[in-house]
């Protein structure tokens, strides 16, 4: 079987998501994948952060092929590839009407037909991500009218309700996937608000992320970005409330403060930042160096700004098994009340955030979770996810 996974994220990035492991265990098990990369517009040569670059554009244009193995000697490859567009950067969007700017981020110099049958023909099965990719879904139909369509909404698009173009387009994506994957009862509960009988309409069901539990249960040399005392360590893609660590960091100065993100902070943020000897921001790792950062702080802070509508829809994400697989004490900031009946710590001012910090930095012992995490490993879920494609 041909497996086509429809996402933002390149196959090699400090921004790891579920799409990785879904691609990866599909490619373990002898099925032919691909990672489409969308969109990667022209102007991504004159960028350079950790997606958009010069170099990353052109392997993806041409085409960059990644080994792809396990522990038990299984090995296959994984195609990661992009169809690039014409698409307007921001300071120049104000020119051009919105219907051009549309039309221009799924225009290219190259046609659609020759990538299809270089590097898409004969797939199968495709799996989008709630982002851009979705309005390629005629397009794809165009070519592979045959094809399955699985819809992975990890981040429902239709949460802005503003953005008539993306509601209208995710909508209708829902309708035609074969199959919609839900990541948490927050994400259907979204869906049922505003698509009148979407249980009866769409064939879906809930899997959840997951997290390399046994991973997480190992012992890591110490990295040397934490050759600290109390450290109070944030791992994620998301870009965190900075005013929060701001404070906490001038009311306990005692605690170190480790932000691992690949999103660059502004630079007034950065400046500030160099002014406090216990703030250390690293602008992101890669995956396979996430658990011994874990395992190796003191408390997994995830001070989120605040974010009311996307909120609705977050549930239980990956950072909080990978801080619960480990034992670690997590204390959260502006997240919703979900995550509270396992056992989190969720604060939503400032010097509530600083004494629940401050008494997780003194527990010295092992924290345990109302929660069954071996239904969260990765093995399981990725089993289950594969089930579900098989069974189309």
């Amino acid at each position: 079987m041909k497996i086509t996974f429809v996402t933002f994220h390149n196959w090699k990035t400090k921004r790891q998501g579920g799409f990785h492991k879904f691609a990866e265990r599909c490619s373990l098990e002898g099925h032919e994948v691909v990672f489409f990369s969308f969109p990667r517009p022209y102007y991504s040569v004159f960028k350079n952060d950790e997606i958009f670059n010069l170099s990353n554009f052109f392997k993806l244009v041409r085409g960059e092929v990644y080994t792809i193995k396990n522990d038990k000697g299984k090995v296959n490859s994984i195609l990661n590839c992009t169809w690039p567009t014409l698409s307007v950067p921001g300071p120049l969007r104000k020119i051009f009407p919105k219907w051009l700017r549309q039309k221009m981020s799924l225009t290219s110099l190259s046609s659609f037909s020759s990538f299809y049958n270089s590097k898409l023909k004969g797939t199968d099965v495709f799996v989008f991500e709630s982002c851009y990719g979705i309005f390629l879904l005629d397009k794809i139909k165009l070519f592979s009218p045959k094809a399955k369509i699985v819809y992975r909404p990890s981040d429902p698009l239709m949460i802005n309700g503003r953005n008539e173009y993306v509601y209208t387009q995710e909508k209708y994506i829902l309708k035609c996937a074969s199959l919609v994957l839900l990541v948490n009862e927050q994400g259907l509960d979204l869906y049922i608000e505003k698509i009148p009988n979407f249980g009866d309409i769409i064939n879906y069901r809930i899997l959840s992320n997951g997290v390399d539990l046994a991973k997480f249960k190992l012992k890591y040399e110490r990295p040397k970005e934490l050759c600290l005392p109390n450290i109070a360590l944030y791992v994620g893609a998301q870009m965190i409330d900075w005013d929060v660590i701001f404070y906490s960091a001038k009311i306990i100065p005692y605690i170190n403060f480790v932000i691992v993100c690949p999103e660059k902070p502004n630079n007034s943020i950065l400046s500030k930042i160099n002014i406090y000897d216990n703030i250390k921001y690293i602008s992101g790792i890669y995956p396979e160096r996430v658990p011994g950062f874990i395992t190796n702080s003191d408390v997994i802070i995830i001070p989120y700004p605040n974010m009311k509508d996307r909120m609705k829809t977050l549930g239980v994400i990956a950072k909080f098994y990978q801080a619960m697989a480990a034992n670690k004490p997590i204390v959260a900031y502006n997240y919703s009340d979900v995550v509270k009946e396992l056992g989190v710590i969720v604060t939503y001012d400032y010097d509530s955030f600083v004494l629940e910090l401050s008494k997780a930095i003194s527990n010295k012992e092992k924290v345990y979770y109302n929660i069954d995490l071996d239904t969260k490993d990765w093995s399981f879920v990725t089993s289950e996810f594969l089930n579900y494609i098989v069974e189309l």
